[in-house]
């Protein structure tokens, strides 16, 4: 009795061993040109099992306990490949050719504002309260850091452009030419400019080249527009040297509109 049963016990352990499908898949992943490619994921779908490729594009991957694998070869950039495989008992190889993955993105559009006048450049009023100054003239020593612009010293406003005289920069306000940007002056200190960046919309300059309607100077063209509010706005601001504030609004459906500015420098004339 005793051998009859470490006989069946034997004969089911051998059926077991019999039972068990081990086999070997190898080989190698190349691109179109014939290179190895290296990382290159190698796995049986729905199973833990997997591999990735060497520096040369070999891989090598054990199955254990299953007739029939599905073997997926993947790697970024490229297009992923599948292969079914049947148990060998003799290892399997497969080599794989991978090809580049096209992607097609989706619609970019890229805008941006240029003003129409030639040779003017577009100057973004709110860039200014981020320039340090002195003087209290934003735009102008804001001008002073474009390239060809050379200033007279850091209490004036004024600037020369690619070597020409202070007088000859042309300077518009609203449409309406301004002969005197600067309302006082005492040495080399100067007061407040006529332009009050606090009303300001759009900032044009050109340091040559620009339209045959600025023909009155010979250095520069600086083109300054006020705001035409639309909804109501508000500043103020507070520094050692002065202050300024503004207040806009509309009213009536936009058929009455306001814009007030006001400002004070302290001007030592000693």
């Amino acid at each position: 009795m005793q051998k009859l049963v470490i006989s069946i016990l034997l004969s089911l352990f051998i059926n077991q061993l019999l039972a068990q499908t081990n086999w070997t898949i190898y080989g190698t992943v190349k691109d179109s040109a014939g290179k190895p490619i290296e990382l290159v994921n190698v796995k049986v779908l729905n199973s833990n099992n997997g591999t990735v490729s060497n520096k040369d594009g070999e891989y090598t991957l054990n199955i254990k306990d299953k007739k029939e694998v599905i073997l997926m070869f993947s790697r970024i950039n490229y297009a992923e490949k599948e292969f079914a495989l049947s148990y060998k008992s003799q290892p399997a190889k497969i080599d794989v050719v991978l090809t580049p993955k096209d992607e097609e993105l989706s619609e970019v559009k890229i805008t941006d504002q240029k003003s129409k006048e030639k040779g003017l450049t577009h100057i973004e009023p709110k860039l200014l309260d981020n320039i340090p100054n002195i003087t209290g003239d934003k735009i102008q020593t804001f001008i002073k850091t474009l390239p060809g612009v050379a200033s007279a010293n850091e209490l004036s406003s004024t600037y020369s452009v690619r070597g020409g005289n202070f007088d000859e920069n042309l300077v518009y306000i609203n449409g309406f030419e301004v002969f005197r940007p600067v309302l006082l002056q005492s040495g080399q200190q100067e007061g407040l400019n006529m332009a009050n960046p606090d009303l300001v919309s759009n900032i044009e300059f050109s340091a040559g080249g620009f339209s045959a309607k600025y023909d009155d100077k010979m250095s520069s063209v600086l083109d300054i527009k006020y705001k035409k509010p639309k909804e109501f706005g508000a500043s103020a601001s507070v520094s050692m040297l002065g202050a300024s504030g503004h207040i806009e609004g509309s009213h009536f459906n936009r058929r009455f509109t306001h814009l007030t500015g006001i400002r004070y420098k302290i001007h030592n004339t000693c």
